[in-house]
């Protein structure tokens, strides 16, 4: 068993915070076993629940590659939105770290090898705007409320092996 989590960092213009818009986000990924991986992108959603093989536990997801059985689970508790550095926080931008877990899955027999981001996403704006459903598999640009631009560019992420 290990533990992967996806860290990201970007760069945002008007922006406060990224996250996941509900239980049932589709985070996309591919998964490896030694020398096999997934074809095509899978995604992995909490509000998944699958009976494991063998086993009396659940998963958030469970397929064979290579030959071999492969469980992943959602650590709810490692959920969480990307704080975006606000230009007004003069010297607190630097207690806030570039790379920032998103989420940390579980995984039996497989690792995540990469990350996709997609749609389904929700931005908060720093005028307290929300915007929901956004797709960040592009920079995002928009208006706020108070007709200032807002952007997010440079979105990249790592997966870093956790305790």
């Amino acid at each position: 068993m290990v533990k992967l989590a996806i860290q990201i960092k970007a760069i945002g213009e008007n922006v406060a915070s990224i996250l996941p818009n509900n239980e049932d986000f589709r985070w996309h990924v591919k998964l490896k076993n030694g020398g096999n991986e997934t074809d095509k992108f899978i995604y992995i959603c909490q509000s998944n629940q699958v009976d494991m093989k063998g086993s009396r536990g659940t998963a958030n997801h469970c397929q064979k590659i290579g030959g071999k059985d492969c469980s992943v689970n959602i650590l709810e508790d490692k959920i969480a939105a990307y704080n975006l550095p606000r230009e007004d926080d003069g010297d607190d931008n630097d207690k806030i770290q570039l790379w920032q877990t998103i989420v940390a899955f579980e995984c039996r027999g497989c690792e995540v090898s990469e990350f996709m981001f997609s749609d389904g996403w929700t931005i908060q704006g720093t005028d307290g705007g929300e915007y929901d459903d956004v797709d960040l598999s592009d920079d995002w640009y928009d208006v706020d409320n108070n007709g200032e631009p807002m952007s997010l560019t440079e979105i990249e992420y790592k997966i870093v092996k956790i305790k």
